[in-house]
């Protein structure tokens, strides 16, 4: 009658007569014991069902306790604890809480391999299009999704990326201009861009000349590396920190003669060139230049 209540206990827990889950903490002994030719009354039978029914109802569950919502396993003791799968096939899996590093882990993809199961920190949860960080304590933490054209930008061990506008180009734009230098200082307009720029790379260089100028806007910044010639003979490559164009030549005699623009006034499918004019230069600048942004 023993292995008959360790039945029930796995039939009424689990509904599979074959997994016994419990170690019983009472025996069941049925009185008085029958014997061939004696009549069985009625008070013989209710002796023995209450006998059953007695011990039934007295039972209990020493390896798994259940109270309310809360399934415990374990022996309320130091060490690790594993709720495994029992499969036929012997690719089964465990997944065990860590006593010594408090958290659970699965072993999986390799079996006997346990390696921690990543959770998401707050009661928030992965948002849609949300980004998914490591916080360097065994959880997950997730950075909202941003807005179009966006980057994520890194703030260090301290705080969470963030998203930022600026520094990613979602479009480039290839074109170029020219500019006659007999004309007086005085600002041109780029137009035709299809975008709007919020960097610019130019590569300039008068006619038939070695006066080449390189150089970088991002409408508040200029910059560029040009050669300084003389008397129309390559001489020497500087750098200006004011200009995104600079066309120079020194005549044998030391006149500087100067064409300098700077770039700014980023607009939509637009940009201007401020253009300052030293002396009496001549000849036609030609720009090739290279527009990125949204």
């Amino acid at each position: 009658m023993r292995y008959t209540q360790l039945a029930l206990v796995a039939v009424l827990v689990f509904g599979h007569p074959l997994i016994v889950l419990a170690v019983p903490d009472n025996t069941l002994s049925i009185t008085p014991s029958a014997t061939a030719g004696a009549v069985i009354t009625a008070a013989d039978e209710n002796t023995r069902n209450n006998a059953t029914t007695t011990t039934y109802n007295a039972h209990g569950h020493t390896d798994i306790a259940q109270v309310a919502n809360t399934l415990n396993v374990g022996d309320n003791a130091a060490g690790n604890k594993n709720i495994c799968a029992n499969a036929a096939d012997s690719t089964d899996a465990c997944i065990r809480w860590n006593d010594t590093d408090n958290l659970w882990t699965v072993d999986n993809p390799t079996v006997g391999t346990f390696n921690q199961i990543a959770t998401i920190s707050g009661s928030v949860g992965l948002l849609v299009n949300g980004v998914v960080i490591g916080d360097g304590y065994g959880s997950l933490r997730t950075v909202v999704h941003g807005t179009t054209g966006q980057v994520l930008v890194h703030q260090g061990t301290a705080n969470r990326p963030v998203w930022t506008s600026g520094g990613f180009f979602a479009d480039s734009v290839i074109g170029s201009f020219t500019r006659d230098m007999a004309t007086a200082s005085g600002t041109q307009t780029v137009t035709g861009l299809g975008i709007a720029p919020e960097r610019i790379f130019v590569i300039c260089n008068r006619s038939n000349t070695p006066e080449v100028s390189h150089g970088v806007s991002n409408s508040t910044t200029d910059s560029c590396l040009y050669d300084s010639s003389i008397d129309g003979a390559a001489n020497s490559w500087k750098t200006n920190d004011a200009n995104a164009i600079f066309i120079q030549q020194t005549d044998v005699a030391g006149t500087n003669f100067a064409y300098k623009g700077d770039i700014g006034n980023f607009v939509s499918g637009a940009f201007d060139v401020v253009w300052t004019r030293t002396n009496t230069p001549t000849g036609t600048i030609t720009c090739i230049y290279e527009a990125l942004g949204d």
